[in-house]
């Protein structure tokens, strides 16, 4: 008998137990859901005595055991989400108020982007002006990675950098141990990947170098394999969510495409590390793929304006093999397939990388020594050293 099958008649086994839960799955359409309900409505009744609870977190491992995806990497246990958490949920509330408003309209700060795609265009990032000052104290010693990465977030966007790494730090800790306990969580995971993106941002490719020289320090192609498959994990982990609780669910949907084109990007800006990380594959193409993947969630889900950008800085790509147009053949000319078979060549690319990293994830120095490591490296560099952001 195989493994689904042996699950499938424990479940059974497990909900006839509760009568009025049976009666609830014969008359329902959507048992899947149905179930799910019951167990999340129930899981905490004190009424219920320890052999009903133990049957109930039986269920939950069965539901949590079985396969979503042919990939590991990818593979979702909800019952193992951590975001339901009440400081986070105080902090979210904390955070809308604290945003600057002037005529009731949000007020926003630009700064220029590190790393510039173009030669006549001079490109800037937006963020929200915020004034956090009342709250900072509630949150000095909390533990949930999104609070971290976006306090870390608000500080190195002023460039306070002591105040900014401390938090990434805190951001970084679940990804420095061995079993991230945010792994299943789509905030949490989101929040690790947003940190580790802003982690190889503040180092650099110099950086990751030198880093990757000092002792329990972390090699620099392992960070960008890292990153890659952060930023993977939490387009599976947002998939997920979506498929089984709808398009709203913790901000999903905008962070697919944002994740789609972060990895993307990663690409672009590291083709010569990625060349050697994945021998024999063009990064270019995988940025082209990254781009399409995120037009085609975008407009899949009528967001076409908030996807445009990624579709023209693709059809450049295609065209010329830049980000920056010039007389010279693109991937047209250089790859066999067409259009859409070399964009869903790279989608698929994609996963099989993540899946080759998640494989050899405990191979990786990922611990307290490499995050010390890192510490050092930041603090030298921009605190003693006061040394201006770079790419």
């Amino acid at each position: 008998m195989d493994e689904v099958r042996q699950n499938a008649e424990r479940l059974a086994f497990l909900v006839s137990s509760f009568p009025e839960l049976e009666e609830l799955i014969i008359s329902t359409t959507d048992k899947k859901q149905a179930l799910r309900e019951w167990i999340a409505n129930n899981s905490n009744n004190s009424e219920l005595n320890s052999e009903e609870r133990l049957r109930i977190n039986l269920m939950k491992e069965i539901l949590g055991r079985a396969k979503n995806s042919v990939y590991s990497y990818a593979q979702i246990n909800e019952y193992m989400n951590l975001d339901d958490d009440n400081e986070l949920h105080e902090f979210i509330k904390d955070y809308n108020n604290s945003k600057v408003k002037e005529n009731g309209r949000p007020q926003y700060e630009f700064r220029r982007t590190e790393i510039q795609h173009y030669k006549t265009i001079t490109e800037k990032i937006a963020y929200e002006k915020i004034d956090f000052s009342p709250y900072i104290k509630k949150y000095t010693d909390c533990k949930h990675p999104y609070i971290n990465s976006q306090l870390a977030q608000m500080f190195l966007n002023a460039k306070i950098y002591k105040e900014g790494i401390c938090f990434l730090l805190k951001a970084l800790q679940p990804v420095f141990t061995m079993t991230n306990p945010y792994w299943h969580s789509p905030i949490g995971i989101q929040s690790c990947s947003d940190a580790l993106y802003e982690l190889q941002h503040l180092l650099g490719l110099s950086g990751m170098f030198e880093l990757s020289e000092k002792e329990n320090g972390i090699a620099a192609y392992d960070m960008l394999a890292l990153v890659d498959l952060y930023l993977s994990r939490s387009i599976a982990v947002s998939n997920w969510y979506i498929t089984n609780y709808g398009e709203g669910y913790a901000n999903c949907l905008a962070n697919i495409i944002n994740d789609f084109a972060l990895r993307g990007d990663l690409y672009y800006h590291y083709q010569q590390p990625f060349a050697m990380i994945h021998f024999g594959v063009n990064p270019v193409v995988q940025t082209f793929g990254n781009y399409i993947a995120a037009y085609q969630v975008g407009t899949e889900h009528d967001l076409g304006i908030m996807v445009e950008s990624v579709w023209k800085d693709a059809l450049k790509l295609y065209q010329h093999g830049s980000l920056v147009p010039n007389g010279t053949g693109g991937l047209c000319e250089t790859e066999e397939e067409s259009f859409f078979q070399l964009a869903n060549k790279a989608q698929v690319r994609a996963e099989m990388f993540a899946e080759e990293t998640y494989k050899n994830l405990n191979e990786l120095p990922l611990n307290n020594y490499s995050l010390q490591a890192i510490n050092e490296y930041l603090t030298k560099r921009y605190i003693i050293g006061k040394a201006p952001r770079k790419a």
